[in-house]
């Protein structure tokens, strides 16, 4: 395993991670005084070097997809990572002569269960 694919392994966990914990806090602490369970993200912005470039807006629109979707849209999203981020990986893969993508897919059940769990994110 090289490392993009160690990392998005770790991504995956991490979002797994902040599904259980919601769902712990949900079922489990309900009698114990409120309190919150916070998830924070960081991104850099990005702009684009030529403003009136369109593959450079596109670019700079991209990588905020990536760093800051990665994330949040399995979270407080569709409960996957962004579209454009699991083309985009699919695509070096296969140059790379990978049968299939270095990122790892949630399975369907598991998009259902992260889906909607951002209400629960204070």
């Amino acid at each position: 395993m090289g490392d993009d694919e160690m990392i998005f392994w770790i991504v995956m966990c991490v979002v797994k991670e902040v599904l259980m914990t919601l769902r712990y806090s949900g079922l489990f602490c309900a009698s114990l005084p409120a309190g919150y369970i916070g998830l924070t993200l960081n991104i850099v912005w990005k702009e684009p070097r030529d403003p009136n470039n369109a593959n450079d807006v596109q670019a700079a629109e991209r990588s905020m997809l990536f760093d800051l979707g990665w994330f949040a849209n399995p979270v407080y999203g569709n409960g996957d990572y962004p579209e454009i981020m699991k083309q985009q990986v699919r695509y070096k893969s296969a140059q790379q002569g990978l049968a299939a993508s270095r990122l790892p897919e949630f399975t369907e059940q598991e998009k259902q269960r992260i889906k909607g769990q951002a209400a629960r994110v204070q």
